[in-house]
């Protein structure tokens, strides 16, 4: 009989402590910390401008994802006759399969506008992508950012043409879910 009381106590503790790995993957992404470790890539500004396009994207990602710890965001916004911001948010769920998701800034506010699912897992390196010869470029500057548990790690910036067509731009490729 003891024996089974300590079974089921040990499969409870086991039971336990995997809810609770799972609840501490469930966190809220710092917008602020977020917000200036963003900017700090570009300039030495670090105030908070809570009506920044930046600022709302994030609080978006925000309400969207709350279990982000390593991303990369895209920002390749139209310009010309108009100006249209744009971003991608790509993470790899695991080593199969990527998640892409496009948002634009329209009337306003951030608004969802499309997704797919790439079959393998997302790996971007700032060599990789910048453009020798090829035929298919990017048409409009990309900065391209890389977060890590609330900092940006990296952000990298392709004037436009001088960057390889990148994978966000060919979602015919993948498969759409």
């Amino acid at each position: 009989m003891r024996n089974v009381f300590k079974l089921l106590f040990v499969s409870f503790f086991i039971c336990s402590c995997s809810n609770y790995k799972n609840l501490q993957a469930r966190r809220e992404i710092n917008i602020d910390e977020v917000y200036k470790s963003w900017n700090k890539q570009a300039t030495t500004f670090t105030e908070i401008d809570k009506n920044s396009l930046r600022y709302k994207f994030l609080e978006r990602l925000q309400n969207q994802y709350i279990e982000f710890s390593d991303y990369y965001i895209i920002e390749s916004p139209i310009s010309g006759e108009y100006y249209m911001s744009r971003v991608w948010v790509i993470y790899s769920r695991n080593k199969k399969s990527t998640d892409v998701v496009k948002y634009e800034f329209t009337l306003g506010s951030w608004n969802f506008k499309d997704s797919f699912l790439l079959p393998y897992q997302f790996k971007y390196r700032y060599k990789d992508y910048i453009r020798k010869n090829e035929v298919e470029f990017n048409y409009h500057d990309v900065t391209v950012s890389h977060i890590i548990n609330d900092r940006v790690v990296s952000c990298d910036f392709f004037k436009a043409g001088s960057m390889k067509k990148f994978v966000f731009e060919l979602p015919e490729i993948s498969m759409h879910f």
